[in-house]
């Protein structure tokens, strides 16, 4: 018996991703570079970007039409999640993870008002890709951390920091909130 549709293609490791990959603050596109200020720490899988489009069927409860008519569907927006967990973080990353704090030193002071300059932000997660050497980024705009701060020790393990982020728009743009690049290192 002939297994031709589980055979994998001949190029199929180019097209792989691997290892968990970095939180970054900033990465620059067309170099692939990162500044380690910029990096908020290093993530452990599993490690899942959920980008989930919304719609409004426009001819719903027309008896007339058929269901789900392609025509008629407005696409209202994107919910769009980040999850995982860092295995490094410093003060930095756990202001981030708190959502809307303070940093005074190394002392987290949580805030009852979200502040739109200093809590949303751009967030970077990349990861390595395919062959040769390449990324893959997924870009979150207007980033803000609605998992809550969370902090795991383990005796037998090294502490592990929960994360989720959601992306928000901007009601002054009209874009979906994120992207997604897949990019090649250049030499």
């Amino acid at each position: 018996m002939s297994l031709t549709y589980s055979r994998l293609p001949p190029e199929a490791w180019r097209n792989a991703g691997f290892g968990a990959g970095r939180l970054l603050r900033a990465f620059d596109v067309t170099t692939g570079a990162a500044a380690d200020a910029d990096v908020l720490g290093v993530t452990e899988g599993p490690v899942r970007v959920q980008a989930r489009p919304t719609y409004t069927n426009l001819a719903a409860g027309v008896a007339n039409c058929p269901p789900n008519a392609r025509e008629f569907l407005v696409l209202n927006g994107w919910d769009v999640r980040l999850s995982g967990t860092l295995v490094t973080a410093d003060a930095r990353a756990a202001r981030l993870l708190m959502g809307h704090a303070d940093l005074d030193g190394g002392r987290l002071a949580p805030r009852d008002r979200v502040a739109l300059d200093d809590d949303f932000g751009a967030l970077w997660l990349v990861f390595d890709y395919g062959d040769p050497p390449g990324y893959y980024a997924v870009h979150l705009k207007n980033a803000l951390s609605t998992g809550g701060f969370r902090l795991q020790t383990d005796r037998a393990q090294r502490t592990r920091w929960p994360f989720e982020f959601t992306a928000h728009v901007d009601a002054r743009a009209s874009d979906a909130g994120f992207e997604v690049v897949v990019g090649q290192v250049e030499s």
